[in-house]
């Protein structure tokens, strides 16, 4: 088996496909660009792709992961880039492909934070007491149904320019919504893009393509 990592765009009116449809134009794509994809063992086998983090509806992403298993090692890299791109519907396009070493882990077990841009009319926005603030409180869902959590510690950044909000969040078991934030700071009408997806190695976030 051969573990490859895809990096690629989810733009334009993909944005408004959900995840469950992105991995299944995925499979698609795949078997139409005759790669030999690995299936999961059972009774139910499915293709072996996996996806660094959920795109939220309605928001892009510039430099979205995802993980695949072939069956056969492909000598050329850029190989697997075009004949993907070949069937890929305008709005996702993959810009690289590098095969991971063995003991690299994949990018949904990794991934801790991402940067997004949030942008809309932020000129009533005070950033810096919004950073000094200890506790935010926000409605999380849950398993267990909804319930208000402080998101104050898994605000990692948040850098404010005219028109947008750049904000690194943290992801995974700490989940954070950029849509939390915005209406937190009484935002309205933002359109959202994930511009990166990070991992931490030696407590500092990094690419997960590094």
């Amino acid at each position: 088996m051969y573990l490859y990592r895809l990096k690629f765009s989810k733009t334009d009116y993909m944005r408004f496909i959900g995840h469950l449809d992105t991995l299944n134009l995925f499979e698609r794509c795949i078997g139409l660009a005759g790669l030999p994809i690995a299936y999961s063992k059972g009774f139910n086998p499915r293709r072996l792709i996996y996806f660094a983090l959920p795109l939220s509806l309605g928001m892009a992403g510039i430099k979205e992961y995802a993980d695949i298993v072939l069956e056969k090692e492909e000598p050329d890299i850029n190989n697997i880039k075009e004949r993907l791109n070949l069937f890929f519907p305008e709005g996702i396009k993959i810009s690289a492909v590098r095969e991971l070493s063995s003991h690299e882990k994949k990018a949904s077990k990794i991934a801790a934070a991402a940067l997004y841009e949030a942008k809309g009319n932020t000129e009533n926005f005070d950033i810096d007491s919004f950073m000094d603030l200890k506790e935010i409180l926000a409605e999380k869902s849950s398993k267990k149904g909804i319930k208000t959590i402080n998101i104050r510690p898994f605000i990692y950044e948040a850098e404010c320019k005219v028109g947008s909000l750049n904000m690194i969040l943290a992801t995974g078991e700490n989940n954070i919504n950029p849509k939390h934030i915005i209406e937190y700071l009484e935002g309205k009408d933002f359109t959202y893009t994930r511009k990166e997806i990070y991992k931490f190695a030696d407590d500092k976030l990094i690419s997960l393509w590094d």
